[in-house]
């Protein structure tokens, strides 16, 4: 599952395939791999972190851990590493009408109508386990476009719903052209090098956002 320099080779899509089209033999293969590979990673936080409670709020780098074949692992792992918190990604998709005709964001809807179908099966196993999750979350379909035009629709419409507590996703980091010969895989490099990902950076920064998170 993993390239010669170890880093995870599927995709999200691609290894519910792989899995799918695999003999009996294999599939059990593909999810002691998973299985270890989730539990290394947890281990290595805890490592890390170890002057931190011992509970775990458990996210994945594109949302990989929203796949079925990771997230029932973690399921089985909750109780070992007392995982409190899981991020559901479920997304309010009422934006995506009012940019129309942004290309990028409908390729990001579609993606957020899996996430969303997914959860709708995972939301009663989390909630029966007492786990939390994040009630109202957004960006997943502004990702890699976000804009404060964009950032300002979503804090609006909750304005007067004032009770409530939203998560927005924001990529402020991206990498300068002097670290470009850091990376493996250069069309990597020219996506966290893009303009999109400087504009996340400046709303990240913006003092009027701030303020505006602040009242």
């Amino acid at each position: 599952l993993l390239t010669k320099n170890g880093f995870f080779k599927l995709s999200f899509l691609s290894i519910e395939m792989k899995w799918l089209f695999s003999s009996r033999k294999q599939k059990l293969k593909i999810r002691k791999a998973i299985s270890d590979e989730v539990e290394s990673q947890i281990i290595k936080f805890n490592n890390l972190f170890s002057g931190k409670n011992n509970s775990i709020s458990i996210d994945g780098h594109e949302n990989i851990h929203m796949s079925p074949l990771i997230f029932f692992e973690l399921m089985k792992l909750k109780d070992k590493y007392q995982i409190y918190e899981i991020r559901i990604p479920y997304e309010k998709i009422n934006f995506i009408f009012l940019n129309f005709f942004n290309i990028n964001l409908w390729t990001n809807f579609i993606k957020s109508l899996v996430i969303n179908f997914l959860s709708i099966f995972y939301l009663p196993i989390i909630r029966q386990n007492n786990i939390k999750f994040h009630e109202n979350f957004h960006g997943l379909i502004f990702s890699g476009v976000m804009t404060k035009k964009y950032f300002n629709q979503i804090t609006n419409y909750y304005k007067k719903k004032s009770h409530q507590v939203i998560t927005i996703l924001l990529h402020p980091g991206y990498s300068s052209n002097r670290e470009s010969d850091q990376w493996i895989n250069k069309k990597r490099w020219q996506y966290y090098n893009s303009r999109n990902r400087k504009i996340e950076y400046q709303i990240a920064i913006d003092p009027s956002i701030k303020s505006m998170l602040d009242q």
